[in-house]
């Protein structure tokens, strides 16, 4: 059997056991409505079925924890439709390149629904879908109706080493096209120009982008989800860039922050290491038993330290720490869990889950800082977020993201 359809069999197994006794029914996703819309697969559907195709249901029947029977019903062939959106597979193709037991053309959600009602099981279903809702319906007659969702995050929290080759592959190309940026800045005009650089290596590299890049620089990096970009740069600022690729499925997220004259001020220099000492602490909590909240904890301590440093804030650490002050400079949290999403979903309480071998997480403390007169003139409006894409594992984290330069030193060396 091919390797890939080894490890869906082996989700799809994992899922029997989650449910016991009962029903999975996974929906793809609703097709796009508009041409300027690019269609985004059901991620847990790709992760069970290896399927990136519309108008699909996979349908997991377990007992006792083991499968019983596990059925996907997709398109039929269509000349007409293939002539307008591309080949599909086909009921009897997906069977074979899929290695799904049973296949069935595909009719509709309520359809599929109603073919596998049945008051005796308990229904695994994705909440954030209108037929998760019609399915609790007394017309469906399910035992109950449940969220499929907290399992599916649980499985796919920790990688299998097919994954975590892909999510390093990403981060490569995430690097190159960072690295590809410091070469262009000297000339680049506008934050456009750079954005066109990240999208250029991703497109010419087999990728895309992950998410909306962010390239930011003066006040603008201050703004948490600035996409304008396309202010005119400004030399004595500074230039945040947080972006990340998608290749294969499997994503990758990164933030640098660089001046857009090639070299930092004093000021620059450090508010920039009090950011990356910060990242230092944070990515020693990450490892098997640690969690988030430990990292943004140790994050937090050694941003408040700086912000003394900086002359920003008096006071001592702790005060510092319950104050909105710090709050105000350092607003979100530390990293969340990448993987088939930028942002793949948490398990269990959000921030306190402990960290297992071979999930994936970001890193990316920062200082976001305004115009007040507590802040030193020459890094007023300043936002610098420095931010990797690190693996746990049991000899200590693994950065994916280490190739793009991060040092004062090495960004010096990069953009000289």
């Amino acid at each position: 059997m091919d390797h890939t359809l080894e490890l869906t069999q082996q989700r799809r197994e994992k899922l029997a056991r989650s449910i016991f006794d009962g029903i999975a029914i996974v929906l793809s996703s609703p097709a796009i409505s508009h041409p300027a819309e690019k269609y985004r697969y059901n991620p847990n559907l790709y992760y069970l079925t290896g399927t990136t195709e519309p108008d699909c249901a996979f349908v997991l029947i377990a007992k006792k924890g083991r499968i019983s029977e596990e059925i996907l019903y997709c398109r039929p062939r269509d000349a007409v439709y293939e002539r307008w959106h591309g080949s599909l597979l086909g009921p009897l193709r997906s069977k074979r390149t899929l290695g799904i037991a049973e296949t069935n053309p595909w009719q509709s959600h309520n359809l599929v629904l109603r073919h596998h009602a049945n008051s005796h099981q308990r229904l695994f279903m994705e909440f954030n879908t209108t037929h998760a809702r019609q399915a609790s319906d007394s017309n469906f007659h399910f035992s109950s109706v449940n969220d499929l969702r907290p399992l599916c995050a649980q499985l796919r929290a920790i990688k299998d080493s097919h994954e975590l080759e892909r999510i390093r592959a990403s981060a490569m190309l995430t690097c190159k096209a960072f690295n590809n940026l410091l070469q262009e800045l000297p000339s680049a005009r506008s934050e456009a120009d750079l954005a066109a650089t990240l999208s250029f290596t991703y497109i010419a590299g087999g990728g895309d982008h992950a998410f909306v890049p962010i390239v930011a620089s003066g006040a603008n990096a201050c703004i948490a989800h600035y996409h304008q970009n396309n202010a005119r740069l400004r030399r004595g600022r500074m230039l945040l860039v947080d972006s990340g690729c998608e290749l294969a499925a499997y994503t990758a997220d990164m933030s640098r922050s660089i001046p857009v004259s090639g070299k930092f001020s004093s000021a620059q220099k450090d508010m920039y290491n009090v950011v990356l000492a910060a990242q230092r602490k944070a990515i020693a909590k990450i490892k098997p038993n640690g969690s988030l909240a430990d990292a943004q904890k140790a994050a937090r301590r050694e941003l408040a330290r700086g912000l003394v440093y900086l002359g920003i804030c008096r006071g001592k650490i702790n005060l510092i720490l319950k104050s909105p002050e710090l709050a105000k400079y350092y607003f979100h949290s530390i990293g969340h869990m990448v993987g088939l999403e930028v942002h793949d979903p948490q398990y269990g309480e959000k921030g306190n889950e402990k960290l297992k071998k071979n999930m994936v997480v970001t890193i990316e403390p920062g200082l976001y800082l305004d115009n007040s007169v507590a802040v030193p003139k020459e890094i007023r409006n300043t936002g610098i977020r420095i931010e990797d894409t690190v693996a746990i594992g049991t000899n200590g984290p693994e950065i994916f993201t280490s190739q793009a330069p991060k040092t004062i030193r090495e960004l010096r060396a990069a953009m000289s």
